[in-house]
């Protein structure tokens, strides 16, 4: 239960009044239904076995009344005035239930118009009484002796029926075949649950009204649950309530596993049975770790026979193919905090690699060769026979091809569906209420005995993926994100997290910014985020604001230019996008956006904590990032160690393949400060793809860095300091330019650019010092505009020491 103040609860109630957002979410693309109040207005079913109800039901629905003291029909499984069947409608405002045409309960509650209220309707064959639940707090309840729905073949009716058409919008309507419990009734009252399977077995119709994904057409009349009670449409209209964020639905969920016996199976199918290469993704969340925790696995349910597969051995991550133990990962993963992790094999080559959280951590190469296709199950968590995972996954994805770290890095903390599926990818399963895969054909899970989606609004303690998704901001392509593993607070249960910094090269005056934050804390009304520039302007961008009833958590973009503002007990989410606490703009526009961001977050309150995973930084809009590249360089013969300055000059640098024949790739020059620092941007680079560094000066040795650099895939920025230390140029090639503070720098006298100081660069000097040249010259070797003795001293010295360019 969620601990709040008296002042706080005193303003979720007025809150409640005041404000009727039209948001709830599946995903980022949900919709709802309206009804015009209508018979021409409805959508129906024709009867089905499954909805030929005879026994015990519940039927469930948000539901937005838009006139007051309304009587309206909700739902009804009965034509005419038909004695039979089962049904829900408003009277005078209050939600009454009906069976064999006979009115059997009225709610005491009178629904609020032009609010969302969840209301959920039971009868119990086996004690004959009914309940209706508004918000999952019991309202009503009587016992009805022979009050069991009659059986019929006649339609189910949504939106009309009996005596008057509802007017207003309905969501997330769903009719069990059993009567749920209080505290089902509350725990999923605020999830999307498309199944029909394991837990939710006596799910026979979910009218979610969004498709499975975002691609074309979002709104649906089909079931959800797999038993296929897909409506027809007849007038009724959809609600786009895309972008928003839910003040109904939780936005992210995930599957929660005990560990006991409790897994998925997905039915053997091409989608998920490579034959040559393929790359498995998922978010976990492990709370133990045994000798073997399974978390997906292709093969018999005994674990006999492996096709591929993922697992913890004891708390590593390991491999396995063709019942092979293929790779073991050379870091533990962490206990009761999420990872993302990412396996690809390559039988073409036998190379098998393991990120984690993005970043290549494994790599080897063993035995090649094709993957088993057997027509066994794909099992995720466990299987019948095998140890079983405990705690919780999301986004689990399959490839069927190699997928590389620059692409691993673009979808870490967004979510993938049909709308922006990469090529070659087979299998995504979201998690998000859905238990069918977002993109490909629609392969369905199945949960097996106490597995179930997480529910997340329902207990603040389970945790969320730190994954979103804004295609309307360019998320994540057009934000510098830092991946942070952050504990909130550092220590103890209350105080300030560590700050966190995140370096923007590129620099350019803020019109507009946006902030993306990923943290789990049980308790989101005991934080304060503050975000501080480089030039030292703060804004509290949160403020012990809280999400409504037990949701908690902070996975969002704070953008002024969100719909929804930051209102306090409103929202189940505050993803995909809300505003800020105070405006970003009124702080940051008109500054430059190149330097050190700071994030500090401060719990003050002890008794909960929660971890930064990430967070990042979109400025003014852009949909990419710029590739850019810190560079820092120091030219002896410019380079004053007096004054610990150097002559500001320019430099060319190349960036090169790290393999032979190192073919160039792209180039950038700048004209680098006092300090010999620059930042060089480049457009044919790819991010992490590792290459080599060449420097080029007018009247220097040509330089490479000594080893093979990357760009960061969450930033597209490269730093490299060729001053800190000789080792830091290929062969050592440079020279000490400075003892305190000690710094290195590129020899300079190579004045005709032919990779050796000698004596045809001395000579070339003498004649312009004999001439007296001045200006801006390649023989002015120390930058001071005249040619003289002085510069002649650098190409002698350097000449004496056979000094030339090393290369790969």
């Amino acid at each position: 239960m969620k601990k709040i103040s008296t002042l706080k609860l005193f303003m979720l109630i007025l809150l409640t009044g005041l404000y009727a957002v039209d948001v709830s979410a599946q995903m980022f693309w949900n919709n709802a239904i309206s009804f015009a109040g209508n018979p021409n207005s409805h959508i129906s079913r024709a009867n089905s076995s499954s909805l030929n109800i005879t026994g015990s039901f519940t039927i469930q629905a948000w539901i937005k009344p838009e006139i007051p003291n309304q009587i309206g029909t909700i739902l009804q499984k009965s034509e005419g005035n038909n004695p039979t069947g089962y049904g829900i409608y408003l009277f005078n405002g209050r939600v009454a239930v009906k069976t064999n045409a006979v009115t059997r309960l009225i709610s005491k509650t009178v629904l609020p118009v032009n609010e969302w209220t969840h209301v959920s309707a039971t009868y119990n064959t086996s004690t004959n009484n009914f309940l209706i639940a508004i918000n999952a707090t019991s309202d009503t309840s009587k016992v009805f002796i022979g009050s069991a729905p009659i059986g019929n073949t006649d339609s189910l009716f949504i939106g009309t029926g009996w005596d008057n058409s509802f007017q207003g919008q309905l969501d997330e309507i769903r009719i069990w075949n059993t009567a749920l419990g209080s505290g089902f009734i509350s725990k999923y009252m605020r999830s999307s649950i498309g199944t029909n399977s394991g837990i939710y077995s006596g799910l026979v119709l979910s009218l979610t009204f969004q498709e499975r994904h975002s691609d074309g057409a979002k709104f649906t009349t089909a079931d959800q649950t797999g038993n296929g009670n897909n409506f027809i449409n007849k007038g009724a209209s959809p609600v786009d309530l895309s972008g928003l964020p839910s003040s109904i639905v939780t936005f992210n969920d995930g599957i929660q596993l005990s560990g006991t016996n409790e897994y998925l199976a997905v039915p053997d199918n091409s989608s998920i049975s490579p034959t040559a290469v393929f790359t498995l993704e998922a978010w976990i969340f492990p709370e133990s770790a045994g000798a073997t925790n399974t978390i997906i696995h292709k093969g018999s349910d005994n674990g006999v026979v492996t096709d591929y597969g993922l697992r913890l051995f004891n708390g590593y991550l390991q491999a396995t193919v063709n019942s092979q133990v293929r790779l073991t990962s050379s870091q533990v993963i962490p206990l009761n905090e999420w990872t993302h992790i990412t396996y690809v094999y390559n039988g073409t080559n036998g190379k098998n690699i393991f990120y984690i959280n993005g970043a290549l951590t494994d790599s080897v190469t063993g035995l090649s060769g094709w993957i088993n296709n057997g027509n066994d199950s794909l099992y995720i968590g466990g299987s019948i026979a095998q140890n079983d995972f405990e705690g919780f996954i999301d986004e689990v994805r399959l490839k069927q091809a190699v997928k590389y770290q620059e692409e691993i890095y673009r979808f870490l903390y967004q979510s993938i569906d049909e709308s922006n599926d990469q090529a070659g990818i087979d299998v995504v399963f979201n998690f998000d209420g859905y238990a069918t895969s977002s993109v490909g054909s629609a392969i369905r899970f199945y949960f097996r005995n106490g597995a179930g989606f997480i529910h997340p609004a329902y207990n603040s303690l389970s945790p969320i993926s730190p994954i979103n998704r804004a295609d309307n901001l360019s998320f994540s392509d057009g934000f510098y994100i830092k991946q942070s593993d952050r504990k909130i607070p550092e220590s103890q249960t209350y105080g300030d997290m560590t700050e966190d910094t995140l370096e923007i090269v590129n620099f350019e005056t803020i019109n507009d910014i946006n902030i993306f934050i990923a943290l789990n804390h049980t308790s989101e009304y005991q934080l304060d985020i503050t975000l501080i520039s480089p030039l030292g302007q703060s804004l509290k961008i949160y403020d012990n604001n809280y999400l409504v009833g037990s949701s908690s958590h902070i996975v969002t973009i704070f953008d002024d230019q969100a719909v929804s503002d930051l209102i306090n007990g409103q929202f189940v989410s505050f993803a995909p996008s809300i505003k800020s606490n105070v405006s970003l703009n009124s702080v940051f526009s008109g500054i430059p956006s190149g330097g050190k961001w700071r994030l500090q977050i401060n719990d003050y309150a002890p008794g909960n904590t929660g971890r930064l995973y990430a967070w990042g930084i979109q400025i003014n809009n852009s949909p990419e990032k710029l590739f850019m590249m810190n560079s820092t360089s120091l030219i002896q013969g410019l380079y004053n160690s007096s004054t610990n300055i150097s002559v500001r000059d320019t430099m060319k640098i190349f960036v090169r393949n790290s393999f032979p024949p190192y073919n160039i790739v792209d180039s950038s020059k700048r004209y680098f400060q006092n300090n010999g620092s620059a930042n060089y941007s480049f457009e044919n680079v790819t991010a992490g793809t590792p290459y080599y560094l060449q420097l080029k000066h007018r009247n220097s040795i040509e330089t490479w860095s000594s080893n093979a650099v990357t760009f960061d895939p969450l930033t597209n920025v490269c730093s490299y300091n060729f001053t800190s230390s000789s080792s830091q140029a290929y062969g050592n090639n440079m020279m000490q330019a400075d003892a305190s503070p000690l710094r290195f720098a590129i020899y300079s006298g190579d004045v005709n650019q032919d990779g050796v100081i000698d004596i045809a660069d001395a000579s070339l000097i003498d004649n312009s010092a004999i001439n007296f040249a001045t200006g801006y010259l390649p023989t002015d070797v120390n930058g001071d505009g005249v040619v003289d003795l002085s510069d002649i001293v650098f190409a002698d010295n350097n000449g004496f020491n056979f000094v030339s360019k090393i290369t790969p």
